[in-house]
């Protein structure tokens, strides 16, 4: 999927300058290589807000977007079932 994204948007996003990172998670919560890149630069980016060291930064932030991720994973599960066993 990130070769998908790359191949649509990357040289367009080039011609004008900028950068292009494809941020994709799966359905099932994976992340691709890009996301680790984009959350690296958001957790450094919070450290000087945060007065945390850029390491730590990095590792809070993750694990806050990775227990979001996780909820919502966690209801949309819920959810299907629910929808699942009322359909038998």
């Amino acid at each position: 999927m990130e070769e998908t994204k790359r191949n649509k948007y990357e040289s367009a996003l080039e011609q004008m300058g900028l950068m292009f990172t494809p941020f994709v998670i799966d359905s099932f919560g994976g992340m691709g290589s890009g996301c680790d890149i984009v959350l690296d630069k958001i957790g450094v980016a919070l450290a000087d807000v945060d007065h945390l060291s850029k390491s730590r930064s990095i590792t809070r932030f993750k694990s806050r977007i990775i227990f979001k991720w996780m909820t919502y994973l966690g209801y949309s599960l819920a959810e299907h079932a629910v929808y699942s066993s009322i359909e038998m």
